[in-house]
């Protein structure tokens, strides 16, 4: 799904949160909100580069959380709510975390 129509279905829905999803080395799940009306297409398309996620990792290095846009999905048990999981890169749009148990899944 492209950017342009997450954007279209969050304005759409009046989704007012929008959750960005992703795993540790250890496989913890982990979440980051983000007011709707502040997502952009270019964040979508580039990744969301926030001081939260280095900190998970105690790393100093900025790290971008790049969302699957497949992975769209409205958040039943949380009114006015969706979310999407996401990968995490480099600067130099390198996986930051090739093995996680979300990669494993993929395979090679």
């Amino acid at each position: 799904m492209p950017a342009k129509d997450v954007l279209d279905r969050i304005s759409s829905s009046g989704i007012r949160w929008f959750y960005l999803d992703f795993l540790d080395v250890l496989g913890y799940a982990h979440s980051l909100g983000v007011p709707a009306q502040a997502v952009t297409e270019e964040e979508l398309e580039k990744g969301f580069s926030r001081a939260d996620v280095a900190s998970v990792f105690n790393d100093r290095e900025e790290l971008f959380l790049k969302p699957d846009h497949d992975t769209f999905a409205f958040v039943p048990w949380m009114d006015s709510a969706s979310r999407m999981i996401c990968n995490i890169y480099t600067r130099k749009e390198e996986f930051y975390i090739s093995r996680t148990p979300a990669t494993s899944c993929r395979g090679p």
